[in-house]
């Protein structure tokens, strides 16, 4: 893939993987003459694309600093699968944080694998994905936004 493509696939990797209400810092390199695309998100968390040999995708959603610690990954070759990073040496701590992780960002995860075209969603599937992520927005939004009007701006 030539630089071009690559910071167009940044680009739009960016417009669909950054959270609500987030900035995000690109970072691009190759890796072996494919792209390794990094989004760090100023709520901390980052996204990052590799591009494999044989043409297969990752795509890793993580937590770099606060909030609850975890990780989900997706393979393009694994269909439909979704991993939660945990470890088999996590502590309990660390394995329920990212049971909490995994908990508040699957569906924010899933519907952003499948606006990439990374995994087969039906508009069903998206719209339920949808939903939670605003549920889980509303729950933590401080009172100030849950009660911000934007009707009348």
């Amino acid at each position: 893939m030539n630089q071009q493509k690559t910071e167009e696939l940044a680009a739009k990797l960016a417009k669909i993987w950054t959270p609500t209400g987030c900035q995000a810092e690109i970072r691009i390199e190759e890796k072996l003459g494919r792209p390794d695309i990094f989004l760090m998100f100023d709520n901390g968390t980052y996204f990052r694309y590799t591009e494999q040999f044989g043409g297969h995708e990752r795509y890793v959603f993580s937590t770099k600093q606060g909030g609850p610690r975890g990780c989900l990954y997706f393979y393009s070759y694994e269909k439909d699968k979704i991993t939660n990073g945990t470890y088999s040496h996590s502590t309990l701590k660390e394995a329920r944080e990212a049971k909490r992780f995994a908990k508040q960002w699957t569906p924010f995860f899933k519907l952003a694998c499948a606006e990439s075209g990374a995994l087969e969603a039906t508009a069903h599937q998206k719209l339920e994905w949808h939903k939670a992520m605003q549920e889980f927005e509303k729950k933590t939004a401080t009172p100030q936004e849950a009660t911000h009007d934007t009707t009348t701006d």
